[in-house]
């Protein structure tokens, strides 16, 4: 007998980052499966994703919600602050963990849940830790229809990021492209600098700087995330340090080949036929100051939008033989 409450849950999916709001797919499929979910209120920037896993009659875009109230304002006596590391200033985490949970008003009244209000997308992603083994795949989409950017092979560079020590060096982006001409592979750079991330109290958005694409096809500003996906599915490979992209080409089959600054790749790779790291081949730092999200469990208190060292050691640690290393490995097997 499988546990099936009459209530539903209201779900609010994540407003930021594209990978957190990935991450959250495998147990939102399986609560919309099991007929648990009464509406998922999606960031309009995201809806055409979710269309392609959800059904339309229970995704509602957060434009249509009648407001939507920040958590400060519901819960304002808890604080909810990081301190940047370099200026001394205090910032508002504007993200909620539960139970400081947004609220949303919806067009009718929500019905009696697990939750008084909402469920958010930091709830869901903590149950994902819970989950089978066979459960955590990441949801295969196939080949996604999209003109191909070129004739012949080639393999997607998501260079963009929007976290100071979450940047592949521009030596290493410099031998990744060298070595995939080597390879007869067409380089093809992905990514959009109006995709707002807010974070912290601020508002950061990737950048592209330190790094030539002459010897790329530049994509850059020029596809939507339903585009890039198919353009990912159509790839040898995929490049990149962990990102939203990166996290896109795990709803592919695609080989990864992923470096890791902040984060434990044991925590972020993506589940693949039933396999952890599936076709992911990570670039990691030797350095011994790395996995700071990872080792202080996301406590308040810590920036992770700026590195809290300002060594940056474990970016810089990700040297081009590194990746050149793993790009051999994944083109071996694809």
């Amino acid at each position: 007998m499988r546990f099936n409450p009459i209530q539903k849950i209201y779900v609010m999916a994540t407003t930021g980052a594209l990978g957190d709001t990935i991450a959250t797919f495998p147990t939102l499929r399986l609560l919309a499966d099991r007929g648990h979910i009464e509406k998922i209120f999606v960031d309009n920037r995201y809806f055409e994703l979710y269309r392609l896993f959800f059904k339309d009659d229970i995704l509602v875009s957060l434009d249509r919600a009648r407001r939507v109230i920040p958590a400060n304002e519901v819960t304002p006596d808890i604080p909810r602050h990081v301190i940047d590391p370099r200026t001394g200033e205090a910032r508002f985490l504007d993200y909620p963990l539960n139970p400081n949970l947004p609220v949303v008003q919806t067009m009718r009244p929500a019905p009696t849940s697990i939750h008084c209000h909402l469920v958010d997308c930091f709830s869901i992603a903590l149950c994902d830790a819970i989950l089978k083994e066979s459960e955590k795949d990441y949801p295969g989409i196939g080949q996604v229809a999209y003109p191909r950017p070129v004739e012949g092979k080639y393999a997607v560079i998501a260079y963009g990021a929007t976290t100071e020590h979450r940047r592949m060096l521009p030596e290493a982006f410099d031998s990744v492209v060298e070595k995939l001409i080597e390879y007869s592979i067409t380089p093809v750079v992905i990514g959009n600098r109006n995709h707002k991330l807010q974070c912290n109290g601020v508002t950061t958005s990737p950048h592209f700087d330190g790094v030539s694409f002459e010897k790329c096809i530049n994509l850059i500003d020029k596809t939507t995330i339903v585009e890039a996906l198919g353009i990912i599915s159509g790839a040898d490979v995929v490049v990149g340090l962990d990102n939203g992209l990166i996290h896109l080409a795990g709803l592919t089959d695609v080989p990864i080949v992923v470096g890791y600054t902040t984060v434990d790749p044991y925590y972020r790779m993506p589940y693949r036929h039933g396999e952890k790291g599936w076709h992911t081949y990570s670039v990691v730092p030797d350095s011994l100051c790395k996995y700071c999200q990872t080792e202080t469990y996301c406590t308040y208190g810590i920036d992770f939008l700026r590195c809290n060292s300002t060594t940056f050691e474990c970016m810089n640690s990700l040297s081009p033989q590194k990746w050149l290393d793993q790009l051999d490995r994944a083109l071996e097997r694809s």
